[in-house]
């Protein structure tokens, strides 16, 4: 992640998403959206009984699975449901035991249309329904606005890919653009297409009525001779470190909540704890192929300091129910902890940079529990004992 060319960035999202989406354009997508034929096959099977499971426990066996079929006959069915299934579960069960259902094109669209066009609000003894727009958290809302904004991002690309005379390809450039819900995140490595989109979406796009928070546009150049003046850029609970694009995920973003009511022993919420720390390990941020080292010790740290808040509230709740064992949280949750960033992270570092990674967090750790005095001696003895 060296010797990368200078990074420019557009930052923008959509103003009054869901208030600005044209219905009329998402009906034209949705005849595009479909194939021709009349009828399509909507089935669902599970997958039962993994023989490859060596611990004989079968709590996680059944897996439900949908899928699409343009034809419903065996054959489809079979290679569909193959594709479904995990290559090292070959030997499970398939049992379909649901009705198929049957659709075509008019029938969908005609759901949609009653959605767009028969949905109402009521307020103050008066009904309204809308002319344009989208209500938020109606079921098929998030859906029909993923496919109007597909088309946008399509658009941008295309833009991005054009070159300031809008004649030629631009060549070897990279261009990036992310998405999530409305917010748009641009990466490119040429100046004249990323300013080419930011005259675009200066103005407003008439044909998906699509127009920009200005006060929430960020961009990292200059109009007269593209300049940058921007180390990193924040996006969605992400930092992208612009010299080497290496990811920071913050704190804040972090689930800290504290379990449900399924968690109600000490056991219990230490196993679930390492689970989502098994599960974050494994995330993109905490890719040693994709982060380098002191963003990846960076948001380890982070992620663990989040689970650990989730113990706290956790453990609040379950003080009256339950008696805390310091043994148990060093067994099920600190140990297992060690154990697996070694494992997962020996073929890419050293035993002193993976013992590096697990001290910091040890020492942040102790730092949050800290917070709370004495209530949790135990455990800061407990997790001293690691450093």
């Amino acid at each position: 992640m060296s010797n990368l060319p200078q990074i420019y960035v557009l930052k923008f999202d959509a103003k009054n998403c869901y208030d600005s989406i044209p219905v009329n354009e998402i009906l034209n997508k949705i005849d595009d959206l479909f194939p021709d034929e009349n009828q399509m096959f909507y089935t669902r099977y599970i997958n039962i009984i993994d023989t490859n499971k060596i611990d004989g426990n079968n709590s996680n066996s059944l897996k439900k699975k949908l899928i699409l079929l343009n034809k419903p006959n065996i054959n489809s069915f079979d290679q569909n449901s193959e594709n479904n299934i995990n290559p090292s579960v070959k030997t499970s069960l398939i049992y379909d035991n649901a009705k198929t259902l049957t659709f075509n094109k008019e029938r969908i669209k005609k759901i949609i249309e009653y959605q767009l066009f028969n949905s109402a609000i009521y307020k103050n003894n008066k009904t309204y329904i809308r002319k344009d727009g989208l209500f938020q958290g109606y079921p098929l809302s998030g859906a029909l606005c993923d496919i109007l904004y597909d088309s946008i991002e399509l658009k941008f690309l295309k833009i991005l890919s054009e070159s300031d005379n809008n004649e030629e390809p631009l060549g070897k450039n990279n261009n990036c653009l992310i998405r999530i819900a409305d917010d748009f995140l641009i990466l490119s490595d040429n100046y004249h297409s990323v300013n080419k989109l930011k005259r675009l979406i200066s103005r407003r796009i008439d044909k998906f009525n699509f127009t920009v928070n200005r006060l929430k546009t960020i961009n990292n150049f200059s109009d007269k001779d593209g300049v940058c003046a921007m180390s990193s850029v924040n996006f969605c609970g992400y930092t992208i470190d612009l010299n080497d694009l290496s990811i920071i995920k913050s704190f804040e973003s972090f689930n800290s909540y504290p379990f449900k009511n399924n968690i109600n022993t000490f056991n219990k919420l230490c196993i679930g704890c390492f689970k989502i720390f098994k599960l974050r390990i494994n995330s993109n941020y905490l890719n040693p192929n994709y982060n380098d080292f002191k963003h990846l010790k960076r948001n380890i740290i982070n992620s663990t300091i989040s689970i650990f808040k989730k113990f706290i509230k956790t453990f609040n709740n379950l003080i009256l129910l339950d008696r805390f064992e310091v043994q148990n949280f060093r067994n099920l949750l600190v140990i297992p902890m060690r154990e697996y960033v070694n494992s997962f992270y020996q073929k890419n570092y050293s035993s002193s940079l993976i013992n590096d990674i697990f001290s910091s967090v040890i020492l942040h750790s102790i730092k949050e529990f800290k917070k709370y005095g004495n209530k949790f001696q135990s455990i800061i003895i407990c997790l001293e004992r690691f450093i």
